[in-house]
């Protein structure tokens, strides 16, 4: 590629914190490179992100055209770190951790170690007396609430242990809610529940608390990036000033970082391993299944997602989950509306995104509910499949 021309195309763009998904392309068209920003709303440290000098420096580094997403989308971040979509991934501490569950290695990381603390009201002295409480988190899939329910499930509880769950927006109003009464336990960084302590006493107390992970952001690098072109973005990463101003200094991983992500990776909500009245098939098996008459695989992701990249001969049917990523999810909070237009005689197959994804989990059990005769649960699903090497089709071709 012309590097005069790359340079040329590059324009500026400002992202303001609260957008949705905003791309800034070098070129239009395809772009050669895609890095994905990924920013935790409800982490009140975020602000603005400039994403004009990444986008050029990223493009004089590589020698390609380069293609930066910035997204407060959590939950398509997380999508998004599964998939593979993205050559490099920045973004908070979980978000980096799925990825380097699907085919990423982590290059830097940026801020000091901390720790989370589920914080209680000073009444509360055992993780059982949570039972029946009410418990107060920022946004669902922010990193605040994914320690939280990491903790509680190294306790036996889960969200449904609590009377109720409520979630805001912000990362320090759950202190607040304790003080004023509202709830009754939050999560927070250990520094801050202290100095809130220290200045409300008798009000609350650490009841259980996280190991150290990362305090900023973690880029990862696909394994499919070359060692040449990943020691290029390692150098990019760690240069000072810092190329993701908002997120400080990065430095390099080291094997202590590479402990951190997979103590916050153990840590992910993922589905059962079985499920009952159901039969769970692995990629080979899933590819036996399509060639007899009969069979129909189910993709339960999103159309987008569908259109991006598919199984051959696989069927659309979105789930549409609103409910929360446990056991006994609230399943009339779901849209199930495709997979009740499915021939419930036919042997079908269901997927979605790997073990972190539950559409296929939540689709398995509603087509047993709803009568379907011979079920199965493809749970590695679309990273499991594309792991193989099996073929996959975007946008009506054959790859």
């Amino acid at each position: 590629m012309n590097l005069a021309i790359s340079r040329a195309g590059l324009r500026p763009a400002r992202l303001l914190a609260g957008a949705g998904l905003l791309a800034c392309s070098v070129l239009a068209g395809a772009a050669d490179f895609r890095a994905l920003v990924s920013i935790d709303p409800s982490d009140n440290r975020a602000g603005l992100v400039a994403i004009a000098p990444p986008n050029v420096s990223l493009s004089r580094v590589l020698w390609v055209q380069s293609q930066i997403l910035v997204s407060h989308d959590l939950k398509d971040a997380m999508r998004a770190s599964r998939t593979g979509e993205n050559q490099m991934i920045i973004a908070p501490v979980h978000v980096t951790a799925s990825a380097l569950n699907h085919g990423y290695r982590l290059a830097a990381v940026s801020g000091e170690d901390l720790r989370f603390a589920l914080v209680v009201r000073d009444a509360i002295k055992t993780p059982e007396q949570l039972r029946g409480a009410r418990l107060y988190l920022p946004q669902q899939d922010s990193l605040r609430s994914y320690m939280a329910k990491g903790l509680l499930e190294q306790n036996a509880l889960s969200f449904k242990s609590f009377k109720s769950v409520q979630f805001g927006n912000t990362s320090g109003a759950g202190l607040v809610a304790i003080a004023l009464g509202m709830a009754d336990a939050t999560v927070s960084k250990v520094a801050e529940a202290e100095e809130w302590m220290r200045a409300n006493p008798n009000r609350a107390r650490v009841l259980m608390v996280s190991r150290e992970v990362p305090g900023g952001l973690g880029i990862s690098i696909h394994k499919s990036v070359s060692e040449a072109d990943r020691a290029k973005l390692i150098l990019w990463a760690t240069a000072t000033p810092s190329p993701i101003p908002s997120a400080g200094v990065f430095k390099a991983a080291s094997s202590t970082s590479d402990e951190q992500f997979a103590y916050v990776a153990s840590l992910g909500i993922v589905t059962p391993e079985t499920l009952s009245g159901v039969t769970r098939v692995m990629a080979n098996e899933v590819r036996d299944l399509m060639a007899k008459p009969g069979a129909v695989v189910v993709d339960t992701r999103s159309a987008r997602e569908y259109a991006q990249n598919h199984i051959p001969g696989a069927v659309s049917a979105p789930y549409g989950e609103k409910s929360l990523k446990e056991r006994d999810y609230n399943v009339g909070l779901d849209d199930l509306s495709a997979i009740g237009k499915l021939d419930r005689d036919k042997p079908t197959v269901f997927l979605c995104n790997g073990p972190e994804c539950w559409k296929s989990y939540k689709a398995s059990r509603g087509a047993i509910n709803m009568g379907f005769k011979t079920v199965y649960w493809f749970r590695g699903g679309m990273p499991e499949w594309d792991s193989k090497g099996f073929p996959t089709t975007k946008s009506g071709a054959a790859q």
